[in-house]
């Protein structure tokens, strides 16, 4: 804008190095002046400044400029000696701005090219202040040498896509044209410190060490993961990050003294105990591949294919040194533990929403288990104790092969994971042990939403030390229900059922309608755990009966419908209080212990009968009938009432009619026939009145095991018996 010369002296001493023998002074000012200091460098532009040229000395100093759109301070460029055989401008400035404008600073010079651009997808929030240095020999320009350091205080920067950001990030950055280094960075990672070193090797590779600690909580918030909730405690870990561009590799080692597992075997242990885990990864556009190691009781490799994932998970020494081949797609189990709780790998899989606000769950391509392979001695599942197992699987498309052996099941089936699902198969048996360790208080399982259709056949099923034979079961959705068919046949008894269950929130019902046909109760008892509770008898039971929920949660309190039953030729047997509980109930056993006349020989050695036929009505878990009849050659029995499912109580009337005018009669006509004959008439004409005149009523009331008997005073029949 204006200059000013100042020339004084003799010329032959010009320029006067060091004001010596006169004065040489050239004072001006500039504006919106460009420097262009160095090839490939992001240039200087919009100085304002002063220029000044004083002896053999160049200054320029200026008020202000930018550098890729950030004010530069206390700019000053200098030639000490002009007249030196190579002069050397030295150029020094400040700034104060966003630390992401520095790392896309970084990125357009010279650095971004050597460090293989490693800070091209960082990212950061914050701001720092940028010292910079150019040292430029003019007649060399090529050599120029540019010097950074850039110090910054609470940043937030995320290094690596997948990685969870550093977080009040501070310390000093230094870079040339050939390296990018810092050491002793500060940061929190996950909310814990963490200690940093950055530096650039030769090659463009950047290399990041870093040693910190995990706590569980900082974990839990981030990753919401409800498996999560079963650590406790922190442990100290070291890592590296080497990235090459496109490539980086991350290693992080851990032997997590002093977090706390309450994880299902074999992941679970305490804070003393020592459990080295190994984490490394190697990451590119499209191909990630990880492997992880948790001493010789777990390991994880996964490798990215496109937009899917194979891998390996394996848990148990014997599988994880079975080796990590990979399945040509999706993700292969492998388990082999001493003892397997299914229940708990179970809780796990239930995952929430993360705690950054993302879906948890990972990507189901990730999840998506294309082979298993499950050994243990000691399988528990659905409360039952299994020994043996083997449990290997394959999937093609939607459909899953299985191979199942062990002591109580093998047979092979087919799931088709399509829609709701379908099951189809044949086991040679499926014996399921008693359930074991139901308190009751366990968490309640959601209903299922809709059941997947079924073709199984089991030839020889038991339940607990209930052998109940062969079982067919066929259901399919249809009309917004589950219907299904189901049949069990066994030497003793066949069962037919058509069921359905319509779900829906709050008013799921399942209904069933089945038929019992019995050739022989005596062994079909038997089958069911019951043994010398009755001798022959056959018959059939049918009805219809419905309850709220699904048809795996039976539900005695919401219990309705109705049961027919039409049984001849079979004697009760002296059975024990409680055993067989309601069949208990009918055997009138406990009439002799409670009642003033003796019924010893009807009832206590077991009450022989010709038939039993009734029908009864259920509502809400009660049973009641207006008259269910048992005809035996030594009495006929009417009950009317009620019996409480759930709480196992009665309410009943019994009606005890002894055999006698028949006897009677059979011995009149032994001593004389036509008398005799004529007794035995009027017997039966008048409907048994000698029976009916010795009939007794009682109240039976109370638990089923003990109950309570009080003898009815009612007025006899006004009946005249015909005697000879």
């Amino acid at each position: 804008d204006s200059t000013t010369l100042r020339l004084k002296g003799p010329l032959a001493d010009f320029p006067f190095r060091k004001g010596k023998g006169g004065i040489f002074q050239v004072r001006g000012t500039f504006r919106g002046a460009q420097l262009d200091y160095a090839s490939g460098w992001p240039g200087i532009t919009d100085i304002d400044g002063e220029l000044l040229f004083e002896g053999e000395r160049m200054l320029i100093r200026g008020q202000r400029a930018t550098i890729m759109g950030v004010a530069l301070a206390d700019v000053r460029a200098e030639i000490v000696d002009l007249e030196a055989p190579e002069e050397l401008l030295t150029v020094t400035g400040r700034a104060r701005g966003e630390t992401q404008r520095f790392l896309d600073f970084i990125e357009a010079s010279p650095v971004g090219t050597r460090i293989d651009h490693f800070t091209e997808t960082m990212l950061a929030t914050g701001s720092g202040e940028l010292d910079l240095k150019l040292v430029l020999p003019l007649r060399r320009i090529d050599t120029s040498r540019v010097e950074g350091r850039y110090r910054f205080t609470d940043n937030r920067i995320e290094v690596l896509r997948g990685l969870p950001p550093f977080t009040a990030a501070q310390g000093e950055l230094s870079f040339t044209a050939d390296r990018l280094q810092a050491k002793n960075l500060r940061a929190r990672f996950l909310d814990q410190p963490l200690t940093l070193e950055v530096g650039s090797l030769p090659g463009g590779t950047v290399r990041i060490g870093a040693t910190g600690s995990l706590e569980a909580d900082a974990l839990r918030r981030f990753y919401g993961l409800r498996a999560l909730d079963h650590l406790s405690g922190e442990a100290s870990w070291r890592g590296s990050l080497s990235v090459k561009k496109p490539a980086a590799e991350l290693r992080i080692e851990s032997d997590l003294r002093g977090l706390a597992a309450s994880l299902p075997e074999p992941l679970n242990k305490s804070a003393l105990t020592v459990l080295p885990l190994t984490v490394q990864g190697r990451i590119e556009p499209r191909r990630d591949e990880w492997t992880v190691a948790l001493g010789t009781v777990a390991g994880l490799r996964l490798q990215q294919l496109g937009e899917g994932w194979r891998g390996r998970l394996a848990l148990g020494e014997a599988a994880v040194k079975a080796g990590s081949a990979l399945p040509a797609q999706g993700v292969a189990l492998a388990v082999n533990l001493p003892r397997l709780d299914i229940a708990q790998w179970q809780a796990l899989a239930n995952n929430g929403k993360g705690g950054n606000g993302s879906d948890a769950d990972q990507p189901d391509s990730l999840l998506s288990l294309s082979v298993i392979d499950i050994r243990s001695p000691e399988l528990r599942a659905m409360h039952r104790l299994f020994h043996d197992v083997q449990l290997q699987g394959a999937r093609s498309d939607a459909r899953w092969q299985f191979a199942l052996a062990s002591r109580e099941a093998q047979g092979q089936l087919t799931w088709d994971s399509a829609g709701p699902g379908r099951i189809a198969g044949r086991l040679a048996r499926l014996h399921l042990p008693a359930g074991e360790g139901a308190t009751g208080t366990e968490e309640p399982v959601d209903e299922p939403r809709e059941m997947p259709a079924v073709d199984l056949v089991i030839d020889s099923f038991r339940l607990g030390d209930k052998a109940l034979g062969e079982v067919r079961v066929k259901a399919e959705n249809r009309g917004g229900s589950w219907q299904a068919k189901l049949d069990v046949k066994n030497e003793a008894a066949k069962l037919s059922g058509d069921g359905r269950w319509r779900p829906g929130r709050g008013t799921s019902e399942t209904a069933l309608a089945f038929k019992l046909d019995v050739h022989n109760a005596e062994k079909l008892l038997d089958r069911l755990g019951l043994p010398d509770a009755v001798r022959r008898g056959e018959g059939e039971l049918e009805g219809e009966l419905r309850w709220t929920g699904s048809p795996f949660a039976f539900d005695l309190p919401s219990l309705a419908g109705r049961i027919k039953t039409d049984f001849g030729k079979g004697q009760f047997k002296k059975l024990e209080p409680g055993v067989g509980r309601l069949l208990g109930v009918l055997s009138l056993q406990s009439l002799p212990r409670r009642i003033t006349l003796d019924f010893r020989d009807i009832f206590s050695e077991g009450f022989a009968f010709d038939g039993i036929a009734g029908e009864a009505q259920i509502a809400r878990g009660v049973m009641t009938t207006d008259e269910l009849r048992i005809r035996g050659p030594s009495a006929q029995v009417m009950l009317s009432g009620q019996a409480d499912l759930v709480a196992e109580t009665q309410n009943l009337k019994v009606r005890v009619q002894p055999a006698i005018g028949e006897s009677l009669a059979v011995g009149a006509m032994i001593a004389n026939p036509v008398a005799g004959a004529v007794a035995w008439a009027a017997q039966k004409v008048l409907k048994d009145p000698l029976d009916q005149i010795f009939a007794f009523e009682y109240a039976v009331t109370g638990g089923w095991s003990d109950p309570q008997v009080e003898r009815l005073v009612r007025k006899p029949p006004e009946q005249t018996p015909i005697v000879p």
